[in-house]
């Protein structure tokens, strides 16, 4: 250790075996010092932190096996998600059109013989309408128009029915125009954007998002930017959710204000 100490002072940590032929480990701290005749000499303090080094290379594999797990757990949901969409807009979806058709014939008889009855048809028809408007939402929120679309088209789309929902003005840079992620990292940019799109209106006051979505090379960047910041308890919220929904997408989370 000491051959390699050129400053006044530094720690190392290695490992050595011990007389039962175990390999522990050592940290050492060492200071340098000159005496009276200009001699230079070295104070060295050492521990065993075997014990600390194998609880950190367990903790460690725990990370590892928690984030695995975790990685599986979110293409389950993701999957899920994406069967109950299909079910409700493809099974529920073609029942509510037919009952649709149906009322409407009945309502083509109903008015030459019961006509006083015709305003009940119409009111039943119009629940069929509002149900298969809501059909659509349910399936458009559990899986969004990524798989249709691809990842570029579909965050044009949601952030043109975040404006029309939420009053909020919007705006999009892509470049290039259109290009192709791997499932795992398009679901995880989409949902991630769809969670900061949340959080602007549950907690800010924001008037206008911009969001700038950038592939170079291997490299994603995804920009949102808001014109009034929030809080930074509620970006901590935002920030655990990147961190803890998406372990998969290794990256860099910074926040600026202007």
């Amino acid at each position: 250790v000491l051959d390699k100490l050129t400053m006044q002072e530094a720690t190392g940590r290695y490992q050595y075996r011990d007389k039962g032929g175990k390999w522990r480990w050592l940290e050492s701290s060492a200071r340098s010092y000159w005496t009276s005749s200009g001699e230079r000499r070295w104070v060295v303090f050492s521990r065993d932190v075997t014990d600390r080094r194998l609880a950190e290379e367990q903790l460690e594999r725990s990370g590892k096996q928690l984030q695995k797990l975790s990685e599986k757990l979110e293409r389950v949901i993701d999957e899920e998600r994406r069967r109950l969409s299909r079910e409700i807009h493809d099974e529920l979806g073609q029942i509510l059109t037919i009952l649709k058709l149906d009322l409407s014939l009945l309502k083509s008889k109903v008015v030459k013989i019961m006509p006083e009855e015709t305003p009940k048809l119409e009111s039943s028809i119009e629940l069929v309408n509002s149900a298969v408007a809501i059909v659509k939402r349910i399936a458009t929120e559990l899986r969004p128009q990524l798989d249709a679309l691809g990842l570029c088209a579909a965050v044009r789309w949601d952030l043109h029915h975040f404006e029309r929902k939420t009053g909020i003005r919007t705006s999009v840079s892509i470049h290039p125009d259109e290009f192709t992620l791997d499932p795992d990292r398009s679901t995880a940019l989409y949902r991630i954007l769809h969670e900061a799109l949340t959080n602007v209106v549950r907690h800010a006051n924001a008037t206008e998002v911009a969001v700038k979505l950038e592939r170079t090379g291997d490299l994603i960047h995804l920009l949102i930017k808001e014109d009034i910041p929030v809080e930074t308890d509620d970006l901590g919220i935002l920030l655990d959710y990147i961190m803890g929904k998406h372990p998969m997408v290794q990256g860099e989370t910074v926040i600026t204000y202007d």
